[in-house]
C-alpha cells in the first residue's frame, strides 16, 4: 500500500475509534430509574404556554425510551428532570416575539447533576412550534445516559 492509502486508512480507523467512544458514553447507566418532570420556570409567553404540554409529553416519551419510568409524584422519584424555558430580551419592538431557548437538567435526589442539555442560542418565539420543540427535545435527550435495570437488588 502506498503512504497515502495508509494515511487514509489510519484516519478512518481513528474516526471509528472516536465514534465508538461517543456511543459508549450514551450507554452509561445512571443510578436513577424513576424520574419526576418539573417545569421550573413558568412563562407568560403565549408560545411557551401553547407548546409546553407537548414538550412535557415528548420529554416523558424520550425518558421512557432511555429506560426511565416517569412518575407523577416527586415523593416516589429517584431523580428530577428540571425543564425550563429561558427568555431573552427582544431586539425588536414586538413584545410577543422574545428569544427563547429550552433547558433540561436531570438530578438525582442528592442534587448531583446526571445530565443537562439545552437547545443552544435563543431564537425568536415565532419560530417555536410543537414539531420544532419535539425535535429539539429528541435531539437534546438523545445522548442522555440509560437508566438502571428494572431489576433492583
Amino acid at each position: 500500500m502506498s503512504l497515502t492509502r495508509l494515511t487514509w486508512l489510519a484516519c478512518f480507523l481513528t474516526s471509528l475509534a472516536f465514534l465508538g467512544c461517543a456511543n459508549a458514553e450514551r450507554t452509561k447507566v445512571t443510578s436513577v430509574k424513576r424520574v419526576y418532570i418539573e417545569n421550573t420556570r413558568l412563562s407568560t409567553n403565549t408560545t411557551v404556554e401553547m407548546i409546553t404540554p407537548a414538550v412535557l409529553d415528548k420529554i416523558a416519551m424520550e425518558l421512557t425510551r432511555h429506560g426511565y419510568v416517569v412518575v407523577s409524584s416527586k415523593a416516589s422519584a429517584e431523580g428530577v428532570l428540571r425543564m425550563s424555558w429561558m427568555t431573552g430580551i427582544s431586539s425588536s419592538n414586538s413584545q410577543g416575539d422574545c428569544p427563547l431557548s429550552l433547558s433540561m437538567t436531570l438530578f438525582n435526589l442528592k442534587g448531583k447533576r446526571i445530565f443537562s442539555g439545552n437547545t443552544g442560542p435563543a431564537i425568536p418565539s415565532s419560530f417555536w412550534t410543537q414539531s420544532r420543540a419535539n425535535a429539539e427535545v429528541a435531539m437534546m435527550l438523545g445522548p442522555m445516559p440509560s437508566a438502571v435495570s428494572a431489576v433492583q437488588p
